[in-house]
């Protein structure tokens, strides 16, 4: 399994924006077929601060 993971930071106060684009992307991976991505927003760290993981079966399917 492979996984890639990205990390942003938000501007302070448009992190709601933030999350619409991110559902925007989550539905054009979907319809290419590339994995599901997966948002997560740590509540310690870095403030609005935004996790994304994305699980591949396999590297031919991370790279495709």
């Amino acid at each position: 399994m492979h996984r890639l993971v990205m990390h942003e930071q938000v501007i302070y106060g448009h992190f709601r924006e933030y999350l619409e684009i991110a559902k925007e992307m989550a539905a054009y991976a979907k319809d290419k077929g590339w994995g599901d991505p997966v948002l997560m927003a740590p509540t310690v760290g870095a403030m609005n601060e935004a996790v994304t993981y994305v699980d591949y079966a396999n590297l031919a399917a991370f790279e495709s």
